[in-house]
């Protein structure tokens, strides 16, 4: 293309991706391959062949008392086999667990999929939803085809149990009460928001989800995976990639289930486009199990109201990310100090054992503002709950002047938000290397 002077806009060249042939005109202005401009729109046909994301090598083994689903996932400069390894008693074998893995990179790359293995129809067709709804979302994902055989044909039945996800946080503490009398099991998974190589936080996580579970006389079902890492430099996991990979977890464990529940995150009246969304979660399903975007219905302010003062929370309430020496929460990241202050506006922060008695407004002050719609909204209630009971006029002084300021702050872009990240990853890569200079 170079060398012949062709110059093609970004929409031309998504047109003509989205077949082996197609005509793609030179602009005016643009230089042609004899050195002149071309003031005319020129016509130049090419062959273009969309190169292809292939799943293969589907294995079941078994690991001691686990079982491990297995399979390469394979497209032009990286490949990568990913797996799943659980206690789980009986597991999906099929390849079915690993489409949600590789169709969102698959979109943001433009690769076609092609499967080794049967799919459901019903999860073909919930895909091609999951492509409309993210394609209409973002500009920078587009539809992509997918080859694989229709001829599993799962069967749901009504009497299996039903589970929920859940990590200890506000999310999963408030579906585990809502749906208390029916649950039988909850699904905790390594790899997500902790890495797989953090062994210690791993365990410290697992214990506290397993004491609940036996407080509830749940079972607890642990759930390993490397599959965050096929998508790493490629999408962002909690702007597009997370949900996949709670469905890829769902699907994995269909055989077992009737209903899985995933917690929402935000209300309803706050929904962005996001990885987890009630118009992405339930097209995931593959006809064996019904996978539900729970209580998008209450703010998070509403769930932590409802969970403040409910037994199981005040020893095992966990929403930190941050690596931690002792205990389950920092009590100095942004995510713990939202949590914390509507907590201390209910008056109920001093029950909470995994958080620190009080709220440091030195460090809450000097934070991160609160430029987000669910954000202000934890705000503005937790000044009017610290109003009605009268109480901690410093922390009530301090939440008003951090909301005024926020008033003046552009909300951070989906990219200014991706680069943040990238830079904390790099500083993490880099800190050891100097120490040990």
């Amino acid at each position: 293309r170079k060398e012949k002077g062709w110059r093609f806009s970004r929409h031309r060249m998504e047109a003509i991706m989205k077949g082996e042939q197609g005509v793609v005109p030179l602009q005016p202005g643009v230089m042609r391959s004899d050195g002149t401009l071309g003031l005319k729109k020129q016509f130049r046909r090419i062959t273009c062949k969309m190169s292809v994301l292939g799943i293969s090598g589907v294995e079941r083994g078994i690991s001691g008392e686990k079982q491990i689903l297995r399979a390469t996932l394979k497209m032009p400069r990286r490949q990568q086999e990913v797996f799943f390894r659980t206690d789980a008693s009986t597991i999906n074998a099929s390849v079915e667990p690993f489409l949600p893995v590789a169709l969102i990179p698959a979109m943001r790359r433009n690769k076609k999929i092609r499967i080794d293995g049967s799919i459901s129809q019903t999860l073909f067709d919930g895909v091609n939803e999951v492509e409309t709804v993210i394609s209409g979302w973002f500009r920078e994902f587009r539809r992509v085809s997918i080859e694989a055989r229709l001829d599993r044909e799962p069967h749901c039945d009504p009497a299996r149990p039903s589970a929920a996800f859940f990590s200890g946080g506000v999310d999963s503490f408030f579906t585990l009460k809502n749906h208390a009398s029916e649950l039988t099991h909850l699904i905790f998974v390594h790899g997500f928001d902790i890495p797989l190589d953090d062994e210690r936080r791993r365990k410290r996580s697992a214990e506290n989800a397993r004491e609940v579970a036996e407080t509830m006389n749940l079972t607890l079902v642990e759930v390993e995976t490397n599959l965050r890492d096929f998508g790493n430099g490629i999408v962002s996991w909690p702007d597009a990639y997370f949900g996949a990979g709670l469905a890829a977890t769902a699907l994995l464990l269909s055989p077992g289930f009737s209903r899985i529940y995933i917690p929402s995150g935000v209300a309803r009246d706050q929904l962005i486009p996001m990885g987890s969304h009630p118009e992405l979660d339930r097209h995931w399903s593959n006809g064996e199990v019904e996978i539900v975007h729970d209580s998008v219905e209450y703010s998070r302010f509403e769930k932590i109201r409802a969970i403040s003062e409910w037994p199981p929370v005040a020893e095992h309430l966990r929403v930190c990310y941050n690596t931690v020496e002792e205990g389950l929460n920092c009590g100095r990241c942004f995510k713990c100090l939202l949590t914390m202050l509507v907590l201390e506006s209910l008056g109920c922060l001093e029950k909470i054992s995994t958080f620190p008695a009080e709220i440091d407004l030195d460090i809450l002050e000097a934070s991160a503002l609160p430029t987000r719609k669910h954000e202000r909204d934890r705000f503005v209630n937790a000044i009017r709950m610290l109003d009605e009971r009268q109480a901690n006029p410093r922390l009530r002084t301090t939440l008003q002047s951090m909301l005024e300021r926020s008033e003046k702050v552009r909300p951070e872009s989906r990219f200014q938000r991706t680069m943040k990240r990238v830079s904390r990853s790099v500083r993490k890569r880099i800190t050891p290397l100097t120490a040990k200079r």
